[in-house]
């Protein structure tokens, strides 16, 4: 066995005095001839050996490893994995740390390289080739709901990946498949493919790296330039930022026993500031502000679920856009409970006091999951509180003058809900259908008359004395339900939208073009519509869009049918002048044009029904095969069946053929050409076929012979 150095070969490969020596070209050199096909030169530690032909069989079998997509895409998960480790991590509004899941997609496939939270990084590793349209697809789907929390991290190759994995993968399935062997030549060449797979992943490292450098972070249809830094401490930190929006509302963690500490303070004035960190308990008035925010998303989400649990609200109020922690959410729970905003059911007894009983079932999280929380609508009402209720009653639903007494504001308020809630509930379909600006508003005012309803009135002085999102979430509702009434705008609205979804179906006509560039217009003004949460301010201009789009249909069945009849009348005009057509008889012109006067569009309606029947058939009669294709063959069929039987054509003009060697001159031909027709069924055209041969008898020689063919 004959060991050779690098250096040392390097050094008979470049053996000019002052010659300067390429390494990379040396290693290129062996590298060659390590792969040739019965040399057994092998790198083993670091240096070149001719090894017996022992190896020979191994690296033939390691040659005809071919590496799975899956064994590439796990290589290359485990060096995307090492490279990140830890998970990236960003801080937002200097208390909360944000952990981001990272997913690696290959070839179109998903893998989890870090479990996601709340955030997720989809990394993927591109070559510039392919860059422009692998973003313009993100570009795409970051925009839509479902990827809302999703950065998709777009890396920029500077060569192709493949090569490197799968020399990686064959390094490591040979290795693996020989781990007992025991002839130390192999095990040497073992060694070597492991440390060559080091080396690859090494290689891959640094591409991966490069392309880091050379990458964009896009996120909900919006692109940043990033590099292996800015990508986390730029790009992931403002995203979060974003996604997590109103984390700041209640920015502070709690401590574990702020619950029961609380309780320790009957006199709220003199409850420390580390208790009160967002100000929401005023001290010097001894009163707790219920508009703060935090307190209101709280109340919002109670109010939608009319009753939830505290583990239905400790997850939602962890999540994203709040983040918030699970101790400053029974926090906020108890000032509410303090401040009668809610109550809460323990253990199936109602509590309305933040006592012993309530203390202790939010003194822990896992007590605090088990609570029912509903709003207090039971709370004491002042003398201004019920007349504003009345006032409010009266206000909206046009009652008649109310006693701010609690039994009569009930009556009255449950006469107007068993009437107002059908109303919302028949519009509610066509709200979630569009999804409009206001549904949530919408929504809560259903909630908020369904609770008066089912108390028989009995929270209506609350909800209308106390509660001014009621007043705002019935004020909107009642806005809508009047202006739908008088306008139909949610009507207009579907009636709208079924156009422009149906006009999208119709095919791509040049004759259509200017209706499709009308109702491409007609759809954005329509998403403007649906965006805007005050509907019934732009009643009129809604109905004025739904006129516009009538006329548009209208304008495009009289246009198309005017542009269609004069391309048909233009293709009888082709028809009846098809070279031949003279020669047909009389009854057969007229059964070609009776056939040709049936082409034609008629205006029925001016309905977008009318228009796509008008489209079928004018598409019917151009298609390949279609009606017009078969009256030009029913043509073609009857003009040959006319055709003369024979046909000849007289003999062209003599041409000298070159001479041979000994300048003779081969004789020219001058063949006659006779068609005949491919079907002779009658006597007179085989009589026809006859005369003329007999009228050549004498014509015909070997210089002059008769060449037949078949007139298609």
């Amino acid at each position: 066995m004959t060991s050779i150095c690098h250096s040392k070969t390097s050094v008979h490969c470049y053996n000019r005095i002052g010659g300067s020596v390429d390494k990379p070209k040396v290693r290129e050199i062996l590298d060659e001839i390590t792969m040739s096909d019965g040399l057994t030169l092998q790198e083993i530690d670091g240096k070149y050996q001719f090894m017996t032909n022992a190896i020979l069989g191994i690296r033939e079998e390691r040659n005809k490893i071919i590496p799975r997509e899956s064994e590439k895409a796990d290589v290359l998960q485990e060096q995307l994995k090492d490279m990140m480790s830890p998970a990236p991590s960003v801080n937002v509004y200097s208390t909360k740390t944000i952990t981001a899941g990272v997913e690696l997609t290959e070839r179109n496939r998903p893998y989890m390289i870090f479990a996601t939270q709340s955030l997720k990084l989809n990394v993927r590793f591109v070559t510039g080739a392919d860059f422009e349209e692998t973003r313009q697809l993100l570009l795409t789907e970051s925009a839509k709901k479902e990827n809302e929390r999703t950065l998709y991290w777009l890396c920029t190759l500077a060569k192709d990946k493949e090569d490197l994995l799968q020399e990686i993968v064959r390094c490591q399935t040979i290795k693996n498949r020989h781990l007992n062997e025991t002839n130390k030549e192999i095990q040497a060449y073992l060694r070597a493919q492991q440390d060559m797979a080091e080396e690859k992943k090494r290689d891959l490292n640094k591409l991966l790296r490069d392309a880091w450098n050379n990458s964009e972070i896009i996120f909900r249809g919006s692109p940043q330039q990033v590099n292996a830094d800015t990508y986390k401490t730029v790009a992931l930190k403002q995203i979060a930022e974003k996604v997590f929006n109103k984390y700041p509302m209640a920015a502070t963690s709690m401590k574990g026993d702020c619950v029961t500490t609380l309780a320790k303070y009957a006199d709220i004035t003199t409850i420390p500031t580390a208790l009160n960190p967002f100000g929401i308990i005023d001290t010097k008035k001894g009163i707790i502000d219920p508009s703060y925010s935090a307190i209101s998303e709280l109340k919002d989400f109670i109010a939608y679920r009319n009753e939830t649990t505290g583990q239905e609200l400790t997850t939602h109020f962890e999540k994203d856009p709040y983040g918030w922690s699970k101790d400053t959410i029974r926090y906020l729970v108890a000032l509410m409970l303090k401040a009668s905003i809610i109550q809460i059911r323990v253990a199936g007894k109602d509590v309305t006091v933040f006592g012993e009983t309530a203390v202790d079932a939010m003194s822990t999280n896992n007590n605090f999951n088990k609570i029912s929380i509903s709003l207090n609508t039971d709370g004491e009402l002042s003398v201004p509180e019920l007349l504003k209720a009345a006032q409010n009653l009266t206000a909206l639903f046009n009652s008649g003058r109310i006693a701010p007494v609690k039994d009569q504001i009930a009556q009255e308020a449950l006469k107007k809900m068993t009437r107002f809630l059908p109303q919302l509930n028949r519009l509610l379909p066509d709200f979630e259908h569009f999804q409009l600006e206001g549904l949530q508003l919408f929504k809560q005012a259903i909630n908020y008359a369904q609770r008066i309803k089912d108390t028989e009135g009995g929270d209506a002085a609350f909800l209308l004395g106390k509660d001014a999102d009621c007043y705002e979430a019935f004020r909107y509702a009642i806005d809508i339900c009047n202006c739908d009434k008088q306008s139909n705008i949610l009507s207009s609205l579907k009636h709208i939208e079924k156009l422009t979804a149906d006009s999208k179906k119709l095919p791509g006509l040049q004759q259509l073009a200017n209706y499709r560039k009308q109702m491409v217009n007609v759809d954005q003004l329509l998403s403007e519509f649906v965006g805007n949460p005050y509907l019934y301010k732009v009643a009129s201009e809604i109905t004025e869009l739904k006129d516009q789009v009538d006329s548009y249909v209208n304008e495009a069945c009289i246009a198309f049918q005017t542009e269609c009849n004069k391309a048909i009348a233009q293709t009888k005009e082709e028809i009846t002048h098809t070279e031949g057509f003279g020669k047909l008889t009389e009854t057969e012109q007229q059964v070609i044009i009776t056939k040709t006067d049936e082409l034609n569009l008629e205006y029925s309606s001016p309905t977008l029904d009318n228009l796509q029947n008008m489209v079928n058939k004018y598409t019917t009669y151009y298609i390949q095969g279609g009606d017009v294709d078969k009256i030009r063959g029913q043509v073609k069929e009857l003009v040959a069946k006319h055709a003369p039987a024979v046909v000849t054509t007289p003999p062209a003009a003599p041409q000298t053929p070159p001479a041979d060697p000994n300048g003779a001159h081969e004789p020219a031909k001058q063949p006659r050409q006779m068609k005949l027709k491919r079907s002779l069924t009658t006597r007179d055209e085989v009589q026809q076929v006859i005369t003329e041969l007999q009228n050549h008898l004498d014509d015909v020689s070997e210089e002059h012979p008769i060449e037949f063919s078949i007139n298609e």
